[in-house]
Order: C-alpha cells, then sequence, then structure tokens
C-alpha cells in the first residue's frame, strides 16, 4: 500500500474541494437551493426530504431547533399568522412557513433589517453595526459574511438574498418580509398573532424591545420562543428571564437546544382577534 499516493489524492480531492466551495450568496443559492418536494403534491408529505431541503439555507438555527419549529407553527392555536424577529436568509422562517403550509394556515412575517452593503459601520465599540439597529458582528465574522453577501455585487442587500432563496424553495406566497425593526411592524400592524420567533438584536435591551412590540399581539395559548438561550448570549437569558420565565403571563416553558419556548397564558389581551 502506497500511503504517500493515498495521502496525496486526498490532500488533492481536499484542495478541489475547497476551489469550488461557493465563496458567495449567488453561488451557493444556484448549487445548493432547491424547492420543497411538498409544493406542488400535499397529498404525501415526507417530512425528512422537507428537513433536508430546508436544512441546506444558510443560518446558525440548528436542525432540531428548525423542526421544533416546524411542529409549533402547525399546533399553535387559530390561523392568525406568525411574526419572526431576525429572519437572516430566511431558515427559520422556512420550517414554520412549512408547518403552516402542511396544516392549513396563515404564514410568516419575516422582520429583519435587510442591510445594504452601505448600512454597515464601524462602531466605537469594536465592532460592525447596521444603521438604525443595535444589532452588531465582530470583526472576522462580518468580513465573512461580506464576502457572501456582497462579494460578487450580485446582491445589493440581504433582502434580496433572502427574497431569492424563498422563491427558489417555493416558499414565496407564504413568508412576506418586511424590512425594519419590531416597534416598526407592531406600529404598523395591530394584529393578533399565533406564534412569534425571537432572534434578532442579542442584547439585553434588544430582546425587551421586541419582547414589548409582540407580546401583545400573541393569543391566548399561543407561542413565545426565542433562540439562543444560552450562556453565550447573557442578554438573551437576562431579558428572557425577567420578561418570560418570572412572568405570570406565560407557562408550559420549554428548552429545546438553545430555542426556549413558552405558553401565553389567559391574560387581558390589548389587541382585538
Amino acid at each position: 500500500m502506497n500511503i504517500r499516493k493515498i495521502l496525496k489524492n486526498i490532500f488533492h480531492e481536499f484542495n478541489q474541494q475547497d476551489i469550488t466551495k461557493p465563496q458567495t450568496a449567488k453561488e451557493y443559492l444556484d448549487k445548493e437551493i432547491e424547492e420543497l418536494p411538498i409544493i406542488n403534491d400535499l397529498k404525501f408529505v415526507n417530512i425528512d426530504d422537507c428537513m433536508r431541503c430546508l436544512e441546506k439555507i444558510p443560518g446558525i438555527l440548528d436542525c432540531l431547533e428548525g423542526f421544533t419549529l416546524f411542529l409549533l407553527s402547525m399546533t399553535a392555536p387559530g390561523n392568525n399568522s406568525i411574526v419572526e424577529v431576525g429572519s437572516y436568509l430566511g431558515r427559520s422562517a422556512a420550517y414554520m412557513a412549512l408547518g403552516s403550509i402542511v396544516s392549513g394556515k396563515k404564514g410568516i412575517y419575516a422582520i429583519d433589517m435587510f442591510p445594504r452593503k452601505e448600512d454597515w459601520y464601524w462602531g466605537t465599540d469594536g465592532y460592525y453595526h447596521i444603521r438604525g439597529s443595535d444589532y452588531y458582528l465582530e470583526n472576522n465574522v462580518f468580513k465573512e459574511r461580506e464576502n457572501f453577501f456582497y462579494g460578487d455585487r450580485f446582491y445589493d442587500s440581504t433582502l434580496e438574498i433572502f427574497t431569492d432563496i424563498i422563491k427558489k424553495v417555493g416558499l414565496e406566497r407564504h413568508i412576506e418580509p418586511f424590512k425594519g425593526t419590531s416597534v416598526d411592524y407592531s406600529q404598523l400592524h395591530k394584529i393578533p398573532l399565533r406564534m412569534a420567533f425571537i432572534d434578532g438584536d442579542h442584547t439585553y435591551d434588544g430582546v425587551k424591545k421586541d419582547v414589548f412590540a409582540l407580546s401583545d399581539m400573541i393569543v391566548e395559548n399561543g407561542y413565545l420562543c426565542f433562540h439562543d438561550y444560552s450562556n453565550s448570549f447573557p442578554g438573551v437569558v437576562r431579558a428572557v428571564d425577567e420578561l418570560v420565565i418570572k412572568s405570570d403571563n406565560y407557562r408550559d416553558i420549554y428548552l429545546v437546544k438553545s430555542l426556549l419556548i413558552a405558553k401565553k397564558k389567559n391574560v387581558t389581551n390589548n389587541i382585538s382577534p
């Protein structure tokens, strides 16, 4: 057995894969994103195939967390819409939209700043920020995303990437993007929600703003969910502990990896169904 030849072939294959690996959103979308297999036939739904399809959408959301969102979107009470904050490129919205399709319910409002390249700026705190929000990224993370989003100049904003991904997957009729913050959304849409998923600004103040903007809209027995409830994000943990876990407004609180789920109690709601 020629070990040197085997190792040479392995490294050659690795280098070839590295060279052809998609570097921009356009390249990745063209090569990896596929249409959901259920779009043309709802009589038989292969959930495994659907999950494999959605896992290819860029995002940090774990596949078990995504499957949980899929189930929650199916079982949340009523036929009101779902709102998510922090849509990125559509992964979490797609999981919830799939559940909405299978259960015959209304779809998703996807709230995000959807920045253009010029919307980012370097702050005095040593982080990159998006104008009009408290969202921030470390320098190395921003540089990676900058190249992925805008590197080939095909896309001008993440909204364009989000829209193309959702269209290619086949969910454009079930997901409506909203450019702005949860506060902006709540001022324009005074409608009840069966579920809200918060995964935007991970600072303490940012999470509080999202909760205050959306919590009154959630119907009785509806779900309020948070991503990244973990020691890595103390702002998320502090805000959720104060406003949800220690609150009398929620019950049946569960944690799936870093996805925290709380069910709304029967409390006076400011939003009329």
